[in-house]
């Protein structure tokens, strides 16, 4: 009996000291609250532990997971911030226009990135620019899917020079010719979708009508043929706008828009709006 119970103690012993042992390590604390046992030791540890490795595991993946999706993010993110600036300080090339003695008569600024078909190609809106938002943002999704892209300024607008004696913006008709001009000698794809802002999708309509063969798309934003009909109401209800006209076949409608914002007046030719009600 006192042989039976000095094992006992022995044991207990042992127990005690291998807890001190291992305790120094994290994942044994467990090991000094088990029964005095050895088998129920290794079963203690072995139903604690195993559900712990998996939990550590399942949280360790979702964490990479989720990291991963904000890395990836990151990077989209820099990339269309990257393409932003590109654009913005991007500089035009420019589209020598001459006249029919041969002559330069006009220099068509544009931006034009090859690309997949079909390509897309905006023609901005009066007294508008080839770099403002809407254009922005078309050139932004179509580099990230790889599409060619071409936008550019009317003669007069923008970043294009102009041939007009009265500083005015010229008519329908020249537009389109630019446009024109843009879409033949400047666009590569066979197939192109146009996009239009405001008077840019009374352009766009124009060009499509004219190359039936090559316009596989037509996107008008805030689209406004005609507009010239409400200009001319508003410049006959008027006195002083109707007498500049009159007076020197030109007048400075003034804008909703800042001047620095390229607002201020819009100089309308009488040639614009004769042009437009033939």
């Amino acid at each position: 009996m006192a042989i039976f119970a000095c094992g006992y103690i022995l044991v207990a012993c042992f127990l005690s000291s291998s807890s001190l042992s291992l305790s120094s390590t994290p994942t044994a604390t467990s090991s000094s609250m088990v029964a005095i046992h050895p088998r129920n030791t290794i079963q203690t540890r072995s139903s604690c532990f195993t559900p712990n490795i998996r939990g550590s595991s399942k949280k360790t993946t979702k964490r990479y997971s989720t990291t991963l999706f904000q890395q990836q993010q990151q990077q989209k993110e820099q990339e269309e911030d990257s393409a932003s600036r590109s654009f913005a300080s991007k500089p035009a090339s420019y589209l020598q226009i001459t006249n029919g003695k041969g002559q330069q008569h006009n220099q068509l600024a544009y931006i034009h990135e090859p690309g997949i078909s079909p390509g897309v190609l905006f023609c901005p809106g009066f007294q508008s620019n080839f770099r403002g938002n809407k254009s922005k943002a078309l050139h932004d999704w179509c580099i990230r899917s790889g599409r060619e892209y071409t936008c550019f300024d009317y003669s007069n607008h923008g970043e294009s020079s102009s041939s007009s004696s009265s500083g005015g913006g010229g008519t329908i008709g020249r537009w389109k010719g630019d446009a024109l001009n843009i879409f033949d000698r400047v666009t590569c794809n066979p197939e192109q979708i146009l996009v239009g802002s405001s008077m840019g999708a009374w352009i766009m309509t124009l060009v499509a009508t004219e190359r039936r063969d090559r316009v596989v798309g037509l996107v008008g934003m805030a689209s406004a043929p005609d507009f010239t009909k409400d200009l001319e109401r508003f410049i006959r209800s008027n006195e002083e706008l109707a007498n500049q006209m009159d007076g020197v076949g030109y007048a400075d409608v003034p804008t909703l828009y800042p001047k620095e914002e390229g607002g201020g007046t819009y100089r309308i030719d009488r040639e614009l709006l004769a042009e437009a009600n033939r």
